[in-house]
């Protein structure tokens, strides 16, 4: 699996990006998931959603590619933050109407269930 190193830690994509679509509670996402690990023990999961639905309201298309640097941008920050706890799962999902338009983390969202992804 290829992955990045980055301040300490080993930042991997897992699946293919922002290239799945699935139906879950809230509508039609775009996900993907990163790994951040430090040393061998600890793990800091990250999903990232971006609605469908919005994106086709607003006529906004994003490739995929442009999504997932987001993502990784986010985790890069979030890595030198420095406050990220082993295992805890962080959850994003991109907001078309913030300016600028970004991904904006989120508490217990309605479209996430650990078994979907």
């Amino acid at each position: 699996m290829d992955y990045e190193e980055y301040n300490g830690h080993k930042i991997f994509i897992n699946g293919d990006g922002f290239n799945n679509t699935l139906l879950v509670a809230g509508g039609f996402f775009r996900f993907t998931k990163i790994l951040a690990k430090k040393d061998d023990n600890e793990v800091y999961p990250f999903i990232f959603a971006v609605s469908v639905i919005e994106e086709s309201l607003r006529q906004i298309h994003t490739q995929a590619a442009d999504f997932e640097a987001q993502a990784q941008d986010v985790v890069r920050a979030r890595i030198d933050q420095g406050s990220l706890v082993d295992r805890h799962e962080y959850t994003y999902q991109y907001d078309f109407g913030s300016t600028p338009p970004g991904f904006r983390e989120v508490t217990n969202p309605g479209w996430y269930n650990q078994t979907a992804l």
